[in-house]
């Protein structure tokens, strides 16, 4: 890890801070929550981070001052501006350094994007790793387990603050009642998280639940443009386009649902999505 975060920097410019980048890395050994395959311990009660803004600090200070590095704690944009504070929880402590005569601004600069990069990156290994085992399913056990594990990491992607929210919308998607509460939470998820799949998918679903189809079905593309082996959403959009009376859609989501367990079907599916996924992580 030290050698990977040393090099990601850039392997020809041995400024001062960019050395104190490469020591970084040695910290990645201390955070095995950030290489957890959830993200997050699903059963975790600690408490979201409090820190919602970023930390600041005077210019000038004594020899071997500790630098408080400043991370964003929350995206409002989504995954292109950041990760979520449960995602950076851990790194905040190991990544407050004594840097002597260095000032912050570029350490701070370069250390957040750095790590934004490698959340996404960690993000879609695991997700590679969990879609591989689609393939590997024997038995009816196996195959929830497999599937239980990856709607797990969906509903993480985003923090377990996040997961807690979509997990109350839910809820009240069961009751007609606050099926407009549940759009107001689920709304403001896709607006506070722009670019998490998973809480597009649920307000899909409601929407289709209130006879909205259509805009059902746009939401149901965006979640497959990001994630085309969403086998939830791949079933979502083939219903929204039979309801729409769109033969040809509906037959080309149908057609691309995960396959039964154990047969050849299935293992094309999983390689043709793994292969591309890992395009995507080799950037």
């Amino acid at each position: 890890f030290f050698l990977f975060f040393f090099f990601f920097i850039n392997p020809f410019e041995m400024s001062t801070y960019r050395v104190a980048l490469a020591l970084l890395g040695l910290f990645g050994l201390l955070l095995p929550a950030a290489v957890s395959p959830f993200g997050h311990d699903p059963f975790s009660t600690s408490k979201k981070s409090s820190s919602s803004t970023w930390r600041t600090r005077r210019q000038g200070r004594a020899p071997n001052q500790v630098i408080r590095i400043a991370l964003p704690a929350s995206a409002s944009s989504g995954e292109s501006s950041g990760f979520e504070d449960d995602d950076i929880a851990s790194f905040r402590a190991a990544l407050e350094v004594s840097i002597a005569g260095v000032s912050s601004e570029p350490l701070q600069r370069e250390t957040n994007q750095g790590l934004r990069t490698w959340v996404s990156q960690t993000r879609l290994i695991n997700e590679l790793n969990l879609l591989q085992a689609l393939a590997t399913t024997k038995t009816m056990s196996e195959e929830e387990a497999a599937i239980g594990d990856m709607w797990r990491f969906w509903f993480n992607e985003r923090g377990a603050g996040a997961r807690t929210e979509l997990e109350e919308a839910e809820v009240m998607m069961q009751s007609r009642g606050t099926w407009a509460l549940a759009e107001d939470k689920l709304r403001d998820l896709v607006d506070n998280h722009g670019t998490w799949a998973e809480a597009k998918n649920r307000l899909a679903t409601l929407l289709f639940m209130k006879g909205q189809v259509y805009d059902s079905s746009l939401l149901c593309e965006q979640v497959l443009q990001a994630k085309p082996f969403h086998f939830g959403c791949l079933s979502g959009a083939a219903m929204c386009y039979e309801r729409l009376n769109n033969e040809e859609r509906m037959v080309h989501h149908r057609r691309r649902q995960l396959p039964p367990m154990g047969t050849e079907e299935r293992n094309r599916w999983v390689d043709f999505h793994v292969k591309h996924l890992s395009q995507r992580i080799q950037g």
